[in-house]
């Protein structure tokens, strides 16, 4: 099966690479992004999910804590979690070890004041019994299709890429 850890700088490189690789994930899920949010204040919690056997580093979640005036908080999983979406047992068994982690690690709790979680993993599909455990919300805050665009171009070459309005 599976068990969760805290991601470290020793695996960096093997989660920049599985975030970059997965059909959910983002640069959302990213350690640069990790280190911005904390700089504008988000708390984050970087889990690993890993194969029992092999140690092996298969998924997880950047979790973002968001503190509201008062007390209040909510956490945030944008583009993500990181999960086996297209295999229904494998999914059911992972999400089982991020969401025991996910309230264990960051003690979600009424003491907590946490208020929801949120997640936007970047899929087409997954199975029902998977989604009929959440609401889903009336918007996403962050896009789910993107592009990505090499800022070290002459503007003149990023601007001939674009197509006119008409």
């Amino acid at each position: 099966m599976y068990y969760c850890d805290y991601l470290d700088g020793s695996v960096k490189e093997d989660w920049e690479s599985l975030v970059k690789t997965h059909v959910a994930g983002g640069f959302h899920q990213s350690f640069a992004w990790t280190n911005f949010k904390q700089i504008t204040g988000w708390k984050t919690y970087k889990i690993g999910l890993f194969e029992n056997e092999t140690d092996k580093l298969v998924g997880g979640a950047v979790v973002f804590q968001f503190a509201f005036k008062g007390g209040t908080n909510f956490l945030y999983i944008p583009e993500g979690p990181i999960l086996d979406y297209s295999n229904e047992e494998v999914l059911f068994w992972q999400w089982r070890a991020l969401e025991a982690a996910i309230f264990s690690l960051i003690k979600v709790s009424k003491e907590s004041k946490t208020t929801h979680i949120r997640f936007e993993p970047r899929i087409e599909e997954c199975p029902d019994w998977f989604l009929k455990q959440f609401v889903k919300s009336g918007l996403n805050l962050h896009p789910r299709y993107t592009q990505i665009l090499d800022l070290d171009q002459s503007t003149d070459d990023i601007l001939a890429q674009m197509k006119k309005k008409m």
